[in-house]
């Protein structure tokens, strides 16, 4: 976070939540938390082109430099797609320009891998579990709403997928 704040200038703790009148403001720890996960790449099981399941990797490896250069921030950070209790019928994520200019993007998704602990019809726990490509939103289309588009800087759109 001080790494953070020491790239925006530290802005005053006053200045949570509110301009500063310089146009920079201190941003929230759940912020910062938000833009270091947005800003994670991606990690594959070892020896695998699969993305580990999130369990295993969180948000993906820390990119600091990404972090603090960051253009972008998405929120949230992180949307449990393959959750069993609680399952939606549609997700909905905040994309924020930060920067000083207009910015194009293009959204898309990328499942991680499911990771399967017993074989199927039985109900012995593997000692490693087996990893497939079965991936939450594999069985139906996932469609993201306004798939590409640009944000002015200072503002944000928020995007819907379908199951």
């Amino acid at each position: 976070m001080a790494l953070y704040l020491s790239q925006i200038g530290n802005p005053a703790p006053e200045t949570l939540d509110s301009d500063s009148g310089n146009g920079t403001r201190r941003p929230s720890f759940s912020e910062v938390l938000n833009l270091f996960q947005s800003n994670a790449n991606p990690v594959n099981i070892y020896n695998s082109t699969l993305l580990a399941t999130t369990i295993q990797q969180g948000a993906g490896l820390v990119n600091v430099f990404q972090t603090l250069t960051a253009t972008t921030v998405i929120s949230p950070s992180e949307l449990a797609l393959n959750d069993t209790v609680r399952q939606k019928k549609s997700y909905t994520i905040k994309v924020s320009n930060i920067g000083k200019e207009l910015a194009s993007y293009d959204i898309s998704h990328r499942g991680a891998a499911l990771a399967t602990g017993a074989q199927k019809g039985n109900d012995q726990l593997l000692s490693k579990p087996l990893y497939s490509a079965d991936y939450a939103v594999s069985s139906v289309c996932m469609t993201i709403l306004y798939r590409k588009m640009k944000i002015c800087m200072n503002y944000k759109h928020e995007i819907t997928g379908l199951d």
